[in-house]
């Protein structure tokens, strides 16, 4: 069939049509043996249950500081669909977007990639092209037949590993933790967060098996005035909220700190980079009369982080909670640590097909409202200054209700 693609919404369709379910690097791995890959930049290629966008983004905020062309390619979007793919902080644009797709969507139909393939595929072309000095890729799931799992970084990084996605990647820690090793490569160092006992000795016989040094992390500790410090970086500081921020911080400057002898910074840099660093989505104040929040937090493990962060930071909040999730994710595990913020939980759903509905919360004793959207616009309407509203799971949810309530519905 012959797509005609005159416009960016033209793109955004046929991607559209394109969501798929399915786990596989069939169709993948015959278009790239038809059409290689053309990616000869250096690569930082992050995995992990959690934390690996917030790494990605801490690692890229301080290259940027030090380099002029600074890729980065995180999924999935929480407002739109350009801010994936970046090069020094600047989105990709609709110029180089659609022609790519005019000039490609014929042959990325005919092997019936999915979505995320030609996205990636589409990172990798506008990192090439723009010759980056350095490109940050994360994995989208799982690691070994990921789509990012196509070129040879000179650096891996496996963040935290829990269960996650247990639909496509398995049910143990050990299945889980040998598709995230998949991303590591022969020779290439690589550099893990704290991983319980089972995956690190996964991870480890990957590694050894490649010949792949595991580059340990730098000391971390927190100073009394709320400042952290890696390694010789004293007094770091960051606009990302959390606890659990600090195994991302301390990932991320171990990392560019590894890699100074091809790629050095400042001391300087490496503290403005990571103060500069900024998601979306992380415990996010998005409204402040009345107050909402939304957080990501889409498995059992960035649940409990969330939860931890939220008794801590707000030990006396009236709070009702909105949460939608994917299919594939734990769902009981994911709201055991929700229920003891607040018994106000709503669960919901959203326009995805991976969305639960309805019907995928049986058993589980929570109101659900089929509008969330609606709920939303009650709750501000109805609510007191002393309430507050978290928005949480799915970060795709997340990301559809952060553009609902801050575009002014």
């Amino acid at each position: 069939m012959i797509y005609v693609i005159k416009t960016i919404e033209d793109v955004f369709s046929f991607l559209h049509a394109r969501q798929s379910k399915a786990y596989t690097r069939v169709h993948f791995d015959a278009f790239l043996n038809n059409f290689p890959l053309a990616f000869s930049r250096p690569g930082i290629h992050l995995t992990g249950t959690n934390g690996k966008g917030s790494t990605a983004t801490f690692i890229a905020s301080m290259l940027q500081q030090g380099y002029g062309r600074v890729g980065l390619f995180t999924s999935p979007p929480i407002t739109q669909f350009h801010e994936m793919i970046s090069i020094s902080g600047k989105r990709i644009q609709d110029a180089f977007i659609l022609p790519f797709f005019q000039t490609w969507a014929d042959r990325f139909d005919h092997y019936q990639l999915t979505n995320f393939e030609m996205v990636t595929l589409l990172a990798f072309a506008y990192f090439e092209v723009n010759k980056v000095d350095i490109a940050v890729i994360e994995v989208g799931m799982g690691g070994k037949i990921d789509a990012t799992n196509c070129f040879t970084p000179i650096l891996s990084i496996i963040t935290n590993i829990s269960l996650e996605h247990t639909e496509y990647l398995g049910s143990t820690l050990a299945s889980i933790a040998a598709h995230k090793a998949g991303i590591i490569k022969p020779h290439v160092p690589v550099m893990v967060g704290p991983l319980p006992q089972e995956a690190y000795d996964v991870v480890q016989t990957v590694a050894t098996q490649n010949q792949s040094p595991i580059v340990p992390l730098l000391p971390f500790s927190v100073q009394t005035n709320g400042t952290w410090n890696v390694g010789p970086y004293q007094g770091l500081t960051t606009q990302l909220k959390g606890d659990y921020q600090k195994h991302n911080l301390t990932l991320a400057v171990s990392a560019v700190h590894a890699l100074q002898a091809h790629f050095p910074l400042s001391e300087t840099a490496i503290r403005q980079g990571c103060l500069g660093a900024m998601i979306p989505g992380r415990l996010e104040k998005i409204m402040d009369s009345p107050v909402i929040y939304v957080d990501g937090a889409h498995n059992p493990g960035a649940m409990q982080a969330l939860v931890q962060t939220w008794k801590t930071a707000f030990p006396h909040t009236e709070l009702t909670v909105l949460f939608a999730s994917f299919t594939d994710k734990a769902l009981h595990a994911t709201l055991e640590p929700l229920k003891t913020l607040t018994n106000d939980i709503h669960l919901t759903t959203f326009n995805h097909p991976r969305a639960r509905i309805r019907k995928d919360y049986e058993g589980v004793d929570l109101p659900f409202v089929e509008d969330s959207f609606k709920f939303v616009s009650d709750w501000i309407q109805q609510s007191s200054p002393y309430r507050v509203l978290l928005i949480t799971g799915s970060l795709a949810f997340v990301g559809v209700m952060r553009a609902y309530i801050t575009t002014g519905f």
